[in-house]
Order: structure tokens, then sequence, then C-alpha cells
């Protein structure tokens, strides 16, 4: 018998954090029915079966019927977490007889520390005072940037004592920290105004995998209309089918840092896309501008 077994259930992420060493994996969700192979084959080798491995596993859309075949097959079910969709799937996790432990990494919050409003800092609005207010009210965070367009704040530890401390004495007082969720409208904005586009397209993408199949479309139209209609929620200016001499844009927008051109495939690579975009010369429109594109 084995201590322990892994199964990573998804390898999508709400989080990026620096000390992740990531994948080049396509980002997906593993099947219930692939779930239950693998589970089936290690429950005769250990009781203690672990759902995580590189993702975040509260992402999985089927997280309740993954942990109800973990209890019809015995297992004491453990769980590492970033703890940012706590406040959506705690009931789930609630009503799980299998869940046996459920780890917080306090090391994932430290590594994103996310922006935060006012009312946050003063504490007004909670009925009992939230873990970041008194983290700031005592000193262990400070203000280290303010975003004008959000009316937020960007906190950090003061020095690296007082991050020593923290983490070494008082860490476990304030777990989980209550953070505003990762696909909210205000993240995606952050990181197309910063030009990532990386951590751009992976919210993109745990954003549709949260999404049932049976509501989504087969063509790629349907991700041009879903796509362009959160790009204007955000408060952007979006284009779709925007024609140039050698063809049409799925979808372009700018900051005034970036321009942004997007080229849609489905069932094909982002390498064909980025061919497509470059032989047709789709930036070529916006050279003058002075704007990188980000496509």
């Amino acid at each position: 018998m084995f201590n322990r077994a892994y199964i990573e259930i998804t390898n999508l992420c709400n989080f990026h954090c620096d000390f992740c060493p990531g994948t080049t994996r396509p980002p997906m969700a593993m099947r219930l029915s692939d779930f239950r192979t693998a589970a089936e084959k290690l429950r005769p080798l250990t009781d203690y079966l672990y759902l995580h491995v590189m993702g975040e596993p509260l992402l999985h859309p089927d997280l309740d019927k993954v942990l109800a075949i973990c209890r019809e097959l015995g297992f004491k079910t453990c769980m590492t977490t970033n703890g940012l969709l706590l406040p959506k799937k705690l009931d789930i996790l609630r009503d799980a007889p299998a869940l046996h432990k459920l780890s917080i990494s306090l090391h994932s919050y430290e590594s994103n520390r996310p922006d935060v409003p006012l009312e946050t800092l003063t504490g007004a609005n909670y009925v009992s005072p939230a873990p970041i207010t008194l983290m700031y009210q005592a000193g262990y965070l400070t203000i280290k940037d303010y975003n004008p367009d959000f009316f937020t704040y960007n906190l950090d530890y003061p020095n690296e004592e007082v991050k020593r401390g923290f983490m070494h004495s008082l860490s476990q007082l304030f777990a989980p920290a209550l953070t505003e969720g990762e696909l909210s409208v205000y993240q995606f904005v952050r990181d197309i105004r910063n030009g990532d586009t990386k951590a751009f397209m992976d919210r993109l993408t745990a954003f549709f995998a949260g999404n049932s199949y049976m509501i989504q479309g087969d063509l790629e139209l349907y991700f041009q209309n879903v796509m362009s209609i959160m790009l204007k929620m955000m408060g952007l200016y979006v284009k779709t089918e925007y024609q140039t001499s050698n063809g049409r844009i799925d979808i372009v927008f700018d900051t005034d840092k970036y321009v942004y051109i997007i080229e849609l495939k489905r069932d094909e690579s982002a390498e064909i896309a980025l061919k497509q975009i470059e032989e047709k010369g789709y930036d070529k429109p916006f050279l003058a501008s002075g704007k990188p594109d980000a496509s």
C-alpha cells in the first residue's frame, strides 16, 4: 500500500504564481469517466487520494461528482487550493463526506497580491472584519500602488521581516483570505492594460471551461460573440470583422499602450492563427499608432 496517490483533475488555474513552473499541456478538466477509471485502479493501492498537482481543483466543473465517486470508492480525499473559490464551492465541500482534508495555500495569495477596494481597507460593509482589513490596519500590509480607474489599492508586506513574521506565526489566523474573484471583469481589464496576454488567455480559458458543454456552440462565431460582449462590458471600444486590404480581423481593440489583434481558431493551434495575422499583415493599419500589437 502507498501512503497516498495523486490525480490531477484539472490543470486550469486562476492564479499566476511566480513560484509555479506552469505547464505547456493544453488546459482541460478531466472527464468523469477518466477519473473513475484512474480512481478504481488506484483504490487497491492506497486509502488517501489527493486531487491536485498543477491546477486549481475547485475549478473542475463537476467537482461534486468527482467527490461523489471518491466516496463511492471509499477514498479519504485531500485537496490543496488557493482559496479563491471557497465562497462559491463551500456548499459542495461541506456536503462531501469523502473530503478528509482541505489545505489552503497562503503562498499563492502572497505571490499574487490582489488589489483591494477602499471598503476592504477600512472594514466598511463587513459584519465582521475581513482578514485583509485586519492585516492592513495592524501594519502587516501596506499600500504599494493605487489604481485610479477602479479606486483600488495594491498591497504588499512593508519589509521582509514583517513578511517572515506573519508567515511563520500569524498566517493561520487569516486563512482563507477574502479576495475578489480572479474571473471578475476587473482582473481581465488589469491583464489587458498591463499587456499580460498570457494571464489574460489563461483567465479566459478558465472562464470558458466553467461553462457547460451543453450551452457552448461549435462555431468560431460563438466565441467571437462572447468575447466581443465581454470586452465591451470592460469598457473597451471593440471592432469585430475589421476589414483590411488582405482580409478581416475577428476582433481588434486597443488601450493607451497596446493594440490587440485577435484571430479565433477552433480546433486549430495558436501558431496557425498567428501565422495568418503575420502573413496577411493585420498589424499594418495600426503601426502608425506607435503602440505594440499584442496578437
